[in-house]
């Protein structure tokens, strides 16, 4: 199922400091697939959860070669945040990750959300 917009839809824009939520509060999000909206929290990004990032830009749209070109709903980038492929056999293209807003919150300045 997807939704157009998620509950704990921020908004968020660039240069937006955000808190990545615990690993907990992110799984309550995902459906029996481990997906929210059809985008999957892939192994690679739990070990972010706790810490502080910039949003680096909105990801409104994506394309690939299993579904085309995708519109994206509530969907940043962070910056210096890339998939490490740890969970992905090796793989060494340090694709962006893509990170649903219910999964972030705002920081304040001093990286407190």
């Amino acid at each position: 199922m997807t939704t157009a917009h998620h509950p704990r839809t921020l908004d968020l824009q660039p240069g937006e400091r955000v808190r990545v939520r615990s690993a907990q509060e992110i799984f309550s999000t995902l459906d029996q697939r481990g997906t929210l909206d059809n985008l999957p929290f892939m192994p690679e990004m739990a070990k972010y959860c706790g810490r502080t990032f910039t949003v680096s830009k909105r990801a409104d749209k994506t394309c690939g070669p299993d579904h085309g070109l995708r519109r994206m709903h509530d969907t940043v980038h962070l910056s210096s945040v890339r998939c490490d492929g740890s969970a992905h056999g090796g793989c060494q293209a340090a694709c962006l990750m893509f990170w649903k807003e219910a999964w972030l919150e705002r920081a304040d300045l001093n990286g407190k959300p």
